[in-house]
């Protein structure tokens, strides 16, 4: 619907180009009618300005307010100042402290089940012939038989098999067979015989305290990750909210301790496993 302000321009703007300049032709010569429509065409242009401002005028007050509206949904419009700036400017929350701390724990555990694993691949194993004795040689495409029943296997130390064929035909077919089936050992090709070479205990437990090493590093590396995320949190909040978490709270401070004590609690799990192996491996 069009306003009574509306409609009166509108007549004004039909008066001014049509009927006056009409009017004043009767009286006027061509050179007066030609100043009289500019002054018109003037007169009418400012009366568009006035017009345009007038209907264009309630529209920014609609944005604005709905612009306002957009910044208020959602919220609650009966809460204070204070309390918006408390929900903008929040502190640390005891949830995701927890989340940070279990996921450091949930990483040292998987660490630690992995270190287990792979002390249980270090094998006490001692040098007996019963290692090699039922080992299947293939002697041709057709045939294989037992190591024993193609050598004679008898312990030099330790750590030392020595394999001897009854037939030096067999010797080859026997060292093939050692090598891919002792991939863990070492086999050696002698003039006439096979040495199959045990790691000593004292290599094993060098590689128990390797692979501890290992494990620790990386456990070191997830306290940093932890400690990393923590900070990250802290650099969100402002100077004041920062002072509220860090002295009167204090969520942070003791996050921090529980990552300290989840880490020493597990490195200590980590040298009793150790521990134990070695221990294992011992004659």
């Amino acid at each position: 619907m069009i306003g009574k302000v509306e409609a009166g321009f509108a007549m004004r703007l039909i008066f001014n180009l049509l009927l006056v300049p009409l009017l004043e032709h009767k009286f006027l010569n061509s050179n007066a009618l030609v100043h009289s429509f500019h002054v018109h065409t003037a007169w009418t242009l400012v009366n568009l300005r006035a017009w345009n401002n007038t209907l264009g005028g309630v529209l920014p007050l609609g944005a604005s307010k709905n612009k306002k509206n957009r910044k208020t949904y959602g919220r609650n419009t009966n809460a204070s100042d204070e309390e918006d700036v408390e929900e903008v400017d929040t502190a640390i929350s005891e949830e995701s402290l927890d989340i940070l701390a279990l996921d450091f724990k949930k990483s040292l555990e998987a660490a630690k089940e992995k270190l287990e694993a792979d002390l249980m691949k270090i094998s006490a194993t001692r040098a007996t012939p019963g290692l090699v004795d039922t080992i299947e040689i293939e002697l041709d495409s057709k045939t294989t038989r037992q190591l024993r029943h193609l050598a004679h296997v008898v312990t030099l130390d330790n750590n030392v098999l020595k394999v001897e064929p009854i037939q030096k035909e067999h010797l080859t077919p026997i060292f093939c067979t050692l090598t891919m089936e002792l991939a863990n050992y070492k086999v050696q090709l002698e003039n006439g015989f096979i040495l199959v070479n045990i790691p000593s205990q004292g290599a094993k437990a060098r590689q128990a305290f390797g692979t501890l090493g290992l494990c620790k590093k990386k456990c070191r590396v997830l306290r940093q990750d932890a400690m990393n995320k923590l900070r990250k949190k802290k650099g969100g909040l402002s100077e004041d909210m920062l002072f509220r978490q860090e002295v009167c709270k204090g969520r942070d401070v003791e996050l921090q301790k529980r990552i300290e004590e989840i880490f020493k609690r597990v490195a200590a799990a980590l040298d009793a496993a150790c521990t134990a192996k070695i221990k294992s491996l011992a004659p």
